[in-house]
């Protein structure tokens, strides 16, 4: 019970029961009495304010709001004057790590969300920057690549289907070909995937396809010359630049190439890094995962520059400098909010978020 002084002449002599504690969105109630029978209460989940209600007779009434970060004031309103009965301090859930089943691909939404391939549970989910997860589509076998039009339908692959899902859940095929990998989408709808040694521009309206690039056999000739005659060698990922280049992460060849949306020749664009398997844009920037260097790195002119991870295969570092901290296997990644949302693949199921600040966090929910 905690008393409150009141100038005379008092409406009501008023005490209140506080929690010693308050957990963030868990249930809680506060007591107020007079003489002492219970007049009001207030009862419900920590938010940002809730209004106590009379339980007895008597002009009573009860705020609870948050004042500052960690306190809650509580005060009571009798006879046409406000009290303040005192604070309590607010305890926070500890944060809770965002696991999941072999995540493959991540991709950003239109909406800020990310969108996920889960591939060992067979499904696509929709992920909050604050780690809500929330199932989009059932029953994807081994869903590989991911990628969200601007009309918000999603598409992935499984190893040879291209699927849309639109925004009800329903799950179409649109297009088939052996040893299918990645996709993206281009600003105008039009949808690319890729096999190990070709790629395909796909209209998903009818389903038709345009061969891009590639002769069918994995190899590295044909820079300089038209895309479709030139070979590639297991691309991990695709992304449609800002200026509607197609960029091409050839993986098994060590480098990144671009085909040019008007002569459609391609040419390489970076070269020398390990193990490309994902890329992604946002800000201005264009950031690249390397799965062999255990690195994460942000396009430029001059080559790329590592902004997250040491070169040593961990998930570890939190709370640090990104480039100071150990990734598991950066698969893919995704831009949202200014940060980059890196898919760890080396089996800890988890999404690391390089922060525009510079430093790393795990994905996580309260």
């Amino acid at each position: 019970m905690l008393p409150l002084a009141i100038a005379a002449p008092p409406p009501v002599a008023l005490t209140a029961r506080l929690p010693a504690a308050v957990t963030v969105a868990a249930p809680f109630t506060v007591r107020f009495r007079a003489a002492g029978k219970p007049v009001v209460f207030a009862s419900g989940p920590a938010t940002a304010s809730f209004t106590a209600r009379r339980t007895g007779p008597g002009r009573y009434a009860a705020t609870v709001r948050l004042a500052r970060a960690g306190r809650w004031t509580i005060a009571v309103r009798a006879g046409g004057r406000h009290y303040r009965l005192g604070a309590v301090t607010v305890r926070l859930p500890a944060p809770k790590t965002v696991f999941f089943a072999q995540p493959a691909s991540i991709a950003a939404a239109p909406d800020g969300t990310l969108v996920l391939a889960e591939a060992a549970a067979n499904r696509i989910v929709r992920v909050t920057t604050a780690g809500v997860v929330t199932p989009i589509a059932t029953g994807v076998a081994n869903p590989y690549g991911v990628a969200v039009a601007p009309s918000g339908d999603v598409y992935a692959t499984t190893s040879d289907t291209l699927v849309r899902i639109d925004a009800s859940g329903r799950v179409t095929p649109v297009f088939t070909v052996a040893d299918l990998g990645p996709v993206t989408v281009a600003a105008d709808g039009g949808v690319y995937v890729s096999t190990s040694t070709d790629v395909f521009r796909i209209d998903p309206a009818t389903g038709g396809s345009v061969h891009v690039a590639g002769t069918g056999v994995r190899g590295g000739a044909g820079d300089g010359g038209p895309a479709a005659s030139a070979q590639i060698n297991h691309p991990h990922a695709l992304l449609v630049a800002a200026d509607g280049a197609l960029l091409v992460p050839d993986t098994d060849n060590h480098r990144l190439r671009r085909i040019d949306p008007l002569t459609h020749v391609i040419t390489t664009i970076a070269s020398g890094i390990a193990g490309i398997s994902g890329i992604c844009a946002g800000g201005g920037a264009t950031y690249l995962t390397d799965f062999t260097g255990m690195t994460v790195l942000r396009l430029e002119a001059a080559g790329a520059t590592v902004i997250a991870g040491n070169g040593v295969k961990a998930s570890s570092g939190d709370g640090r400098e990104a480039t100071q901290a150990s990734l598991d296997t950066p698969l893919s990644c995704a831009v949202a909010g200014g940060a980059v949302y890196v898919v760890e693949g080396g089996g800890t199921g988890t999404i690391r978020v390089v922060h525009p600040g510079g430093t790393i966090a795990t994905l996580a929910h309260r």
